[in-house]
């Protein structure tokens, strides 16, 4: 990533892909992004991929800034730089919160998801076992039907 964007006006989805594809379409909203906001700074400027997607919410104006513009202004303000690295602490420990806050959710839903098809397996046996006690019993009676009147009984 070569440039971060600060919120001018609108409003930005956060979305994080949990499935690990990079697909945006799996992606769940994680948080907003306002006004004033800086987005696309861990990227810019730890050199990762993104771990994020964006999307706008509503009309949207941003400032592109792009690396070479932010290392000029860092050597001339040290005090930005220090932001900037706070900034990109409190996002990636953001990030991770609600990475956790997410991954917990979904471990949450597998196990219930798990608990409704071990149900419905049970349920499923139970209802084997009772029509094979049906069909047993319906060849019982099928087979002391045709002995007696085989034996000329009624």
């Amino acid at each position: 990533s070569t440039c971060m964007y600060l919120i001018i006006s609108g409003l930005f989805r956060i979305l994080v892909d949990f499935t690990g594809m990079g697909d945006f379409a799996s992606a769940e909203q994680v948080d907003v992004a306002k006004v004033g906001t800086v987005i696309g700074e861990m990227g810019m400027l730890t050199g990762q991929r993104r771990r994020a997607f964006v999307q706008a919410a509503s009309m949207c104006d941003v400032l592109e800034l792009p690396l070479s513009v932010i290392r000029a202004i860092c050597l001339y303000r040290p005090e930005i730089k220090m932001k900037l690295e706070n900034m990109m602490q409190d996002h990636g420990s953001n990030f991770n919160q609600k990475m956790s806050e997410a991954e917990h959710r979904a471990e949450v839903e597998q196990q219930e998801l798990m608990s409704k098809i071990e149900a419905s397996m049970e349920e499923l046996e139970e209802h084997k076992r009772r029509v094979r006690s049906e069909a047993r019993d319906k060849i019982k009676a099928t087979i002391r039907k045709a002995r007696k009147e085989e034996r000329g009984e009624r």
